[in-house]
């Protein structure tokens, strides 16, 4: 993605919603490829979007069960929600 922003010299918001608009597009067409669903995931991620990364991953380890990258993320990305969670509750108390 940052070589099509070097490049194009968009917006990184503008990449993101243009990524997540077509590989939205391409897994609602293509429900057996778990591909686009891993897109959605690292795009999101890479937004810090961690709730709808987690989503969108946890529908690709439907599609893709044995995929250990898909397992890894998901782990990761609900290790992260649990400390952002702590951190959080620090900050309310």
């Amino acid at each position: 993605n940052r070589d099509i922003i070097k490049k194009f010299k968009r917006h990184k918001e503008d990449v993101y919603n243009t990524v997540l608009s077509l590989a939205s597009q391409m897994a609602i067409y293509n429900r057996q490829n778990p591909k686009y669903l891993i897109t959605l995931g690292i795009t999101f991620y890479e937004m810090g979007r961690l709730n709808d990364a987690l989503t969108a991953y946890q529908y690709a380890l439907k599609r893709f069960p044995e995929e250990t990258d898909v397992k890894k993320m998901i782990s990761k990305i609900e290790s992260e929600l649990k400390m952002k969670g702590k951190e959080d509750e620090k900050v309310s108390d």
